[in-house]
C-alpha cells in the first residue's frame, strides 16, 4: 500500500507498533512496554514533527526528537523517558534503512543506498556528535541559501555549532544525490584521522588551498587543478579555523577562480570566532556570498 509511516504516539505502543510492521508497514514509531510522560510525549512529537517539517529524513528526525526529551526541563527523568520511544523495525546505527525522506518526497528524493563514489564522500566528512538536537532551523536556513549563495560564512560565538550544523548540512545533502548532485565534495583542511585515499584531485585541493590561505599558489598544481575541475558540480566546506593563517583576499580570488571554473560550485566557509567584519568576507566579484550568524 501507500502508507510509509505509522506513528503510534500511546504507551506501551511496542506491539501494536509491531503488528504495523508485519503488515507490511515500513517504519514505525511507537514506545516500549512502559508508560509515557505526557509532557515527553508532546516534546518528542513537537519536535519530531519540526524536524520533518525541515526536510530532515525519519532517522535523524527520530534521534533528535529523542535527544529533545532527554534534555528537556520539563520533563522528569529524560534520559529514561527518550529512551521509551521506538523507531521499528530496530536497525544498526549505521543501517540507512530509516534514512528517508517523510514529506516533499518529489523534491528531495529519499537516500538510496547511494554509490561506492557516495560513501567515499561521505568519509570526508566529520561525524555527527550525539548531542545534536534543536538546529533544524538553522539546517534549514542554510539549505536555502545554498539554492541562491555560491559561497556561505558561517558565524557565530565560540561553541555555538557552526561546524555541526556544516557536517549536518553536508552529510544531508550527500546521502540525497539526485537532489544535490556533485561530481566531487572535499572538507577542509584535509582530516589528518583520513586514510590515504589515493585522490589526487582532493589532495592537490588540500594543498592549493591551505596554500592561498597563506597568500601563496603553486603554479603546476593549480593547472592540473583547472584541468580536472573544468565544468564539474563541486561543494567544498572550508573550516577557516583550522587553517594556520587565513589570507582572505588570496582564497577569495581563488574562490572566485573556481566558481568561474566548474558548472557549479558551492562554498561553506566556518569562519572563526571574532571574525565578521568586511575585512573577513570572501571579495569574488559577482558570485554572490551569504553570511549566515547561528545563534
Amino acid at each position: 500500500g501507500n502508507l510509509k509511516v505509522v506513528f503510534v504516539s500511546a504507551c506501551h505502543s511496542k506491539e501494536a507498533g509491531q503488528a504495523f510492521i508485519d503488515s507490511g508497514v515500513p517504519h514505525v514509531i511507537c514506545s516500549r512496554t512502559d508508560a509515557l510522560q505526557d509532557l515527553a510525549a508532546v516534546e518528542f512529537s513537537k519536535n519530531f514533527y519540526r524536524a520533518l517539517a525541515c526536510r530532515i529524513c525519519l532517522k535523524e528526525a527520530f534521534l533528535m526528537a529523542k535527544e529533545a526529551v532527554r534534555v528537556s526541563a520539563d520533563v522528569s527523568n529524560g534520559r529514561l523517558e527518550a529512551d521509551k520511544f521506538l523507531l521499528l523495525p530496530e536497525t544498526s546505527p549505521d543501517d540507512p534503512y530509516h534514512d528517508v525522506q517523510v514529506f516533499y518526497q518529489d523534491s528531495v528524493p529519499a537516500y538510496s543506498g547511494g554509490s561506492t563514489f557516495s560513501k567515499d564522500q561521505l568519509s570526508r566528512v566529520p561525524r555527527l556528535p550525539e548531542l545534536f538536537v534543536g538546529r533544524e532551523l538553522v539546517i534549514f536556513d542554510i539549505l536555502e541559501l545554498l539554492n541562491d549563495a555560491d559561497v556561505i560564512q558561517l558565524d557565530g560565538e565560540e561553541g555555538c555549532g557552526r561546524s555541526t550544523a556544516a557536517v549536518a548540512v553536508t552529510r544531508y545533502m550527500l546521502s540525497r544525490p539526485k537532489s544535490f548532485p556533485n561530481d566531487f565534495f572535499g572538507w577542509f583542511p584535509r582530516r589528518n584521522d583520513l586514510p590515504s585515499m589515493q585522490d589526487r584531485l582532493y589532495d592537490d585541493l588540500n594543498v592549493t588551498l591551505k596554500l592561498a590561505a597563506g597568500g601563496r599558489l603553486d603554479e603546476e598544481i593549480w593547472r592540473r587543478l583547472v584541468s580536472a575541475l573544468s565544468g564539474l558540480r563541486i561543494t567544498i566546506v572550508l573550516d577557516l579555523r583550522k587553517f594556520d593563517t587565513v589570507n582572505y583576499e588570496s582564497l577569495g580570488h581563488l574562490i572566485r577562480d573556481l566558481l568561474n571554473i566548474c558548472s557549479r560550485a558551492k562554498i561553506l566557509a566556518i569562519t572563526p570566532h571574532g571574525e565578521n567584519d568586511s575585512k573577513s568576507s570572501f571579495n569574488v566579484s559577482s558570485k554572490r556570498v551569504a553570511r549566515l550568524s547561528i545563534p
